[in-house]
């Protein structure tokens, strides 16, 4: 280290650039035990029994990308409150990614550091989870450490112009190629024997771990301060900061000590997984559950993936679990099989602004779908009546009551355990009185006997999209037994005239040729203009069901407008077809009662539809998001024809 403070100019101004005659060899300024703390030189700290390695270090993103480590301090703390910290029994040795670095860093007086850190710019080091500033507060000076090593990786510092060799890290403190003992043939290993098959053990019992990714350090000036020391003084452009000169006795040697605490979840697996073998780069945090689909070169490895995964993401995460079946079923649900961590699937989500209590695995439950969830809920009126048949555990139905605006929600779904987390999470927000939880029931009768009480409503969420179209039939004729207050035949005109059309079109002297659907004839061609006496709001039927006094008063006005819903219907389709197309003629076809494509008479569109199909007036559809390469989830969105909720045939 320096024998006395490092001086620079007191304008910061370069004025002249330093001979290379005047550099003597670098000093070493060699850490001592009570700079790791003030230095702020992240170092591993102590961890639990078992583990052999760092609690706290680098993880990854809820996405599964490389994300910031945390300091092991708040290991056991989130938010100001105790959270506990699961125990990992890591199948590998972390200390075999300790590294060392011998890096040129710059000293100089602390009032000095930012402008210089400004000045070097690119020069600087830019490594994660270590900062580049190490701190002598007993002296008033720091070190900026450069991005350039001062040893090659053996610990040698190569010598110029002759002069004497400065102290070097100790080799023991170096991974020179990366190769570390690992004790004895496969032990230890998750896959035993089968590992050394695999050459991930190697013979003699070493393992082969590659050297991790070291951010932006160069090996440009290895050996070489002069030329070093020329490049930080060298002149900038006209824009950039005017670096300050920088003698030579302000070049030092800062040592840096890389450890299995620094690296992230992807970088530790890419180490430790065979060749070929490719870490996980994306998952689902459910609350403290991380949710794995592994494919099948990954499920050898899986309790090694799990172990690596639980370790870097606790304390918040406290279980890894991986999908061992499809999502499906009427449930939609999955079956797991935890490879890390606690056996517990309750779990506690926080999505915008509201917290659900979701039981993995035995609810749907997406945290991909969250900007689904607000984009639906915000299109809903102000002060309107949302239903959601296939409610789930609540992500529509709660924020909805949540939102301003005096509006009120309708719940409903099969699964018996979603009904139940559905209303305990309702109570948990706050939005008891303004939604109203049923079932368990079926959706298509559920809506069927909605629409017999006189139950008329804004919005309809129907988020399955394995079968949610197939829903859609419930919707011809729901209020059939009730009188269109907006007044008309329910549509038997327009009918009439959409099937003298295709007639025509079908006579032995019509051309055959393809013919552009006008949206206002987009009306079921068999709707009937009968309607019969008009049914009241049953009032007692929804008291009798628990419906809160300010969700049935809402539903009386809606009763009175008898407003037409805005359907948004899920399904899945084909990435590589006409995706849109293809959902807005399904949906259609089940609205009006097509028969299927298969069997449905009439000429045939060039991409396959019936030509003469009105499609819904004003349907659109969307890409939600991609679930698998060719697989898309779209939701298609339309209001509910007039003449098709009032058919009475």
């Amino acid at each position: 280290m320096a024998d006395g403070p490092s001086t620079t100019t007191t304008s910061g101004v370069a004025a002249a650039a330093v001979t290379a005659a005047a550099v003597p060899p670098p000093a070493v300024s060699q850490p001592r035990p009570n700079d790791a703390g003030a230095s702020g030189i992240a170092m591993p700290s102590a961890s639990p029994a078992g583990n052999g390695g760092s609690a706290g270090g680098g993880g990854c993103t809820s996405n599964g990308t490389a994300g910031s480590g945390r300091s092991p301090q708040r290991d056991g703390k989130r938010r100001g409150r105790a959270v506990a910290s699961v125990a990992v029994d890591l199948p590998f040795d972390p200390a075999r990614f300790t590294r060392s670095l011998s890096l040129y860093g710059v000293r100089v007086m602390a009032a000095r550091c930012h402008d210089t850190r400004a000045a070097l710019g690119a020069h600087v080091l830019r490594l994660p989870r270590v900062a580049n500033v190490v701190r002598h507060p007993e002296t008033g000076e720091v070190t900026l450490l450069t991005r350039y090593r001062a040893t090659d990786e053996g610990g040698e510092q190569q010598q110029e112009g002759g002069g004497g060799a400065p102290t070097a890290a100790p080799a023991s403190d170096l991974a020179v190629d990366g190769t570390v003992a690992a004790g004895t043939s496969g032990e230890g290993h998750p896959d035993g024997d089968a590992a050394v098959a695999a050459g991930h053990v190697e013979d003699g019992g070493t393992r082969s771990v590659p050297p991790h990714p070291i951010g932006n350090v160069s090996n440009d000036f290895v050996g070489v301060p002069t030329a070093l020391l020329d490049a930080l003084n060298a002149p900038r452009s006209a824009a950039a900061p005017s670096p300050p000169t920088l003698p030579a006795s302000s070049l030092v040697v800062e040592a840096v000590t890389l450890t299995y605490a620094h690296l992230p979840a992807d970088a530790v697996l890419r180490a430790l997984l065979p060749p070929g073998v490719i870490p996980p780069s994306a998952f689902e945090t459910i609350g403290h559950v991380v949710h794995l689909n592994l494919r099948a070169p990954q499920l050898p490895h899986r309790h090694l993936i799990g172990a690596v995964l639980l370790d870097k993401l606790r304390p918040r995460i406290r279980t890894v679990v991986n999908k061992t079946a499809a999502t499906g079923g009427p449930f939609r649900t999955f079956a797991h099989e935890v490879l890390a961590g606690d056996d517990d699937m309750a779990a506690t989500v926080v999505e915008n602004g509201c917290k659900y209590a979701v039981a993995v695995g035995a609810v749907y439950w997406n945290s991909r779908l969250e900007g689904e969830h607000r984009r639906l809920v915000a299109a809903v009126p102000r002060g309107g009546v949302l239903v959601d048949a296939c409610a789930g555990v609540g992500p529509f139905v709660v924020p909805f009551g949540k939102t301003p605006g005096g509006g009120v929600a309708l719940a409903c779904d099969l699964n018996g355990e979603s009904v139940r987390l559905c209303r305990a999470n309702v109570q948990r927000n706050g939005v008891g009185g303004r939604v109203a939880v049923d079932g368990p029931r079926d959706g298509a009768a559920w809506l069927a006997e909605l629409g017999a009480r006189g139950v008329f409503f804004d919005a309809l969420v129907l988020n399955m999209p394995s079968g949610a179209p197939e829903l859609l039939s419930v919707l011809r004729g729901l209020y059939a037994r009730h009188v269109d207050a907006k007044g008309g035949d329910g549509g038997g005109a327009a009918a009439a005239a959409a099937a003298a059309t295709a007639a025509a079109a079908d006579g032995p002297d019509a051309k055959r040729r393809k013919r552009v659907i006008d949206p206002s004839a987009c009306v079921n061609a068999t709707a009937a203009a009968t309607t019969v006496a008009a049914v009241a709001l049953d009032r007692a039927w929804l008291h009798g069901r628990g419906y809160p006094p300010a969700v049935v008063a809402a539903l009386e006005r809606t009763a009175a407008a008898q407003p037409m819903p805005t359907v948004h219907c899920s399904a899945f389709a084909a990435m590589d077809r006409d995706w849109a197309g293809e959902c807005i003629r399904r949906v259609s076809a089940v609205v009006y009662g097509y028969p299927p494509a298969a069997e449905a008479s009439g000429t045939r569109d060039a991409d396959g539809g019936d030509d003469r199909r009105p499609l819904l007036p004003g349907a659109i559809a969307r890409i939600v998001r991609q679930v698998a390469p060719n697989k898309v989830h779209v939701c298609t969105t339309f209001t509910l024809p007039r003449a098709v909720a009032f058919d009475a045939s």
